[in-house]
């Protein structure tokens, strides 16, 4: 099963988009604005978690998506790496 890369930069500037057209069309800040403020911090904070991997994966020496054929030889990759 191959699961679909969420995009959570994009999602976290539509939910903060929708909150800010919901309070113009409400004229003050309500509940939903709010809930999704806190979802739209929550998306941006799992953006950058996917970015500090990515960049954690060069840092290990150019690993690639071809070369990490299982999930095994990316922990024997990182194993390597701290010399265990």
């Amino acid at each position: 099963m191959t699961a679909e890369r969420i995009d959570h930069a994009a999602a976290a500037r539509q939910r903060i988009e929708w909150a800010n057209k919901q309070q113009e069309a409400e004229g003050e800040f309500d509940f939903s604005v709010r809930d999704n403020a806190i979802l739209a911090q929550a998306e941006a904070t799992l953006a950058l978690v996917e970015q500090t991997r990515i960049a954690n994966l060069i840092a290990l020496g150019g690993v690639s998506a071809t070369s990490i054929g299982s999930a095994q030889s990316m922990a024997d990759l990182v194993n390597e790496g701290m010399g265990w």
